[in-house]
């Protein structure tokens, strides 16, 4: 990358890393462009350069970041650590992010944009639901996982949990961002699909 390219890139993560905290901050409809800029140090016309508006702001936000959870869970699953941790940090995640992005709406965001509902479904549940699957076959291998629960079955409840998480109207997003619930939610799962002593 010569040093152009190296520059240029630079102040687009900059631009990322300064929309990210205002957001968080702030929410995303009481910040602008300018706004952004402004933390970044940069001008308003070199955001225009890497990105459309806002949203498009948002979008590469929530791509990046998805992508270096999906990453922290890939080594997860070959980290040398106990199947129930495995199954409660992937089955889990999803819960901790909604419950994290509750200020910002980040699902409501994902739910209202088709584009990045799209892309969230085909890259980022995919690839959760393939890690999940492994999971769950290795449990049933090592005689952890309850066999009255079918694989196809554990997964369609994961897809329901995902797919309200999702929902415009979703009232998981307000259960989850309350700790001792997903605690709870986190036994029901784990000791329904986990033999018991």
């Amino acid at each position: 990358m010569n040093g152009y390219k190296r520059r240029s890139e630079l102040k687009k993560q900059s631009v990322l890393k300064a929309a990210l905290e205002l957001f968080q901050q702030y929410g995303m409809n009481k910040i602008t462009v300018r706004d952004i800029a402004e933390r970044a140090g940069v001008s308003h016309v070199t955001i225009y350069k890497h990105f459309q508006d806002k949203n498009d702001i948002m979008r590469q936000i929530i791509k990046t970041q998805s992508l270096a959870v999906l990453e922290r869970l890939r080594e997860m699953m070959v980290a040398d650590i106990p199947l129930e941790e495995k199954l409660n940090t992937l089955i889990f995640q999803r819960a901790k992010i909604a419950a994290q992005s509750n200020r910002n709406q980040i699902f409501r965001i994902i739910a209202n944009d088709p584009e990045l509902r799209d892309y969230f479904i085909s890259v980022w549940q995919k690839e959760a639901s393939r890690m999940e699957l492994v999971l769950l076959e290795e449990g049933i291998r090592k005689g952890y996982a309850n066999t009255n629960i079918t694989k196809e079955t554990m997964q369609l409840y994961l897809e329901i949990i995902f797919d309200g998480l999702l929902s415009n109207e979703s009232r998981l997003l307000e259960l989850l961002s309350d700790e001792k619930t997903v605690k709870e939610l986190h036994y029901v799962v784990l000791h329904g699909l986990l033999k018991k002593g």
